[in-house]
């Protein structure tokens, strides 16, 4: 039977206090506090890590699929999927992807996945869903809006959760809504797109599951449910009549954050991180419709937590000061022109050198078994042309051998910081994310995590940098 085998989740290292945005709005934004996205961070690179927390040490060459859903693409034309299969490593053998545009985008990945599954079409499929939304600022949204990645690798052997089955429902409704040219999400009048939308649309799909099944809510170890807000998700929870104390999940709002097409899914992740053998969950998103899912947790389901997990996630966190620094984050504020020369790569290099870049992989001689980064034809030991065998580096920790960085060239706070770091063979310079230079120091290990670089060109460029292990 088609089921979840394991499942990972991403959660950013920065924070914002909601009692932050009140301050810079003079109003109240209520108590906890939400997840925000590094400069270099997207829902590209957060899906990504959510894959590999996901992964951990599966045998990638196994992995013949990789769905990728959200609202907030970095790319309107060209295939984010594909770009997160390099980045994880996979085959290029594999089937990809898209899921875009619905907040239900995660779940419809997860049942195609599924489907796939079932039909023999795939083996082991991939599905990553992350987003990085914008609320207008000064709206509740700002507040209720978080960012994060969730990821599940289907397949039918050795399943952790199994799917006992599904039900859709397909529903039109403007309630949120953000048109391609714009920027931040758009919603209609509370009381519209709550009673019209999500409480008329999500108990009827839930009533449909549990009367094709033949189930009953006292069936149900735990509910799990996506809904706009924490108000809502209660209120749900109660209008379905489950017991609020035992049968429900507790949501993660005042956490981090509503994160849009992956936030039923890390719900779910958090409910199967607690999850013991033979728990039955129904779990329902909404977006457009509602997906609902019987899932049953089996005697795998410890070996299926991911390997960090969304717990540690939520666990390991840095406060920002104050809600400028979310805002130059998000690029709501102007800021100083850079005096360094701009950086404009050639998509004919980024697509040429794409294994050292994208994969972070170096090369290891065949005849003298030197390792080098990045690739290069020739053995800068032996001098052996052609003749080596590539290593996956973005899985191994490194040691920070020494680091350093150039406030000379950049404005506003935005320099690069950079370290020379050795590998298990190979020292190679690495870009420093989410810490400052006071924050490392000599010897410290660095886990790698894959991010986004500045172009003025428009062609995108991503790649891998260091980071303090989280």
């Amino acid at each position: 039977m088609a089921g979840i085998e394991s499942f990972g989740a991403y959660v950013p290292l920065f924070r914002l206090a909601f009692e932050e945005i009140g301050k810079a709005w003079n109003s109240f934004a209520g108590k906890g506090e939400r997840s925000v996205a590094g400069k270099d961070e997207d829902s590209l690179t957060m899906a990504v890590e959510a894959a590999v927390d996901c992964l951990k040490t599966t045998d990638r060459s196994e992995v013949d699929g990789l769905f990728f859903a959200s609202t907030t693409s970095p790319f309107q034309e060209k295939q984010t999927a594909a770009a997160a299969a390099v980045a994880v490593d996979l085959n290029r053998n594999i089937n990809t992807m898209d899921s875009l545009g619905s907040l239900r985008a995660g779940s419809a990945a997860l049942k195609g996945a599924l489907d796939a599954v079932k039909a023999g079409s795939n083996k082991k499929v991939l599905v990553t869903a992350a987003d990085c939304r914008i609320g207008f600022p000064g709206s509740p949204f700002e507040s209720i809006l978080g960012d994060g990645a969730a990821a599940f690798l289907i397949g039918d052997t050795d399943v952790a959760v199994s799917v006992e089955g599904s039900y859709s429902i397909s529903d039109e409704i403007t309630d949120y809504w953000r048109k391609s040219e714009d920027r931040f999400v758009h919603f209609w009048e509370d009381r519209f797109v709550m009673v019209e939308g999500f409480q008329r649309v999500v108990p009827e799909a839930v009533k449909g599951a549990l009367v094709k099944y033949g189930l009953e809510l006292k069936d149900f170890a735990k509910f799990v449910c996506y809904a706009p807000t924490e108000r809502s998700y209660w209120d749900m929870a109660k209008r379905l009549g489950f017991d609020l104390k035992t049968q429900v999940q507790m949501p993660l709002f005042s956490a981090m954050g509503n994160t849009g097409s992956a936030f039923g899914l890390m719900q779910l992740i958090a409910c199967l991180e607690e999850a013991k053998a033979g728990d039955r969950i129904l779990f329902a998103t909404y977006g457009s419709g509602c997906d609902v899912f019987i899932l049953q947790a089996t005697d795998k389901i410890g070996e299926g937590k991911g390997a960090k997990g969304l717990a540690r996630y939520l666990g390991s966190k840095k406060m920002l000061s104050n809600y400028q620094q979310y805002a130059n984050f998000r690029g709501l504020l102007a800021s100083s022109d850079e005096r360094m020369p701009p950086i404009r790569p050639p998509a004919t290099t980024v697509w040429r050198d794409q294994n050292s870049i994208m994969r972070f992989h170096g090369m290891k001689c065949n005849q003298c078994g030197h390792v080098q980064f990045p690739i290069h034809r020739i053995c800068s030991s032996c001098f052996g042309k052609d003749d080596y065998r590539e290593v996956r580096l973005s899985d191994q920790i490194a040691k920070v051998f020494s680091c350093t960085v150039d406030n000379l060239g950049y404005g506003g706070g935005a320099a690069p910081f950079w370290a020379i770091a050795d590998f298990e063979d190979v020292r190679a310079r690495l870009q420093i994310a989410d810490a400052s230079l006071e924050e490392v120091s000599i010897g410290d290990s660095l886990e790698m995590t894959f991010r986004k670089f500045p172009s003025e060109n428009d062609v995108p460029v991503y790649g891998w940098k260091g980071r303090v292990i989280r």
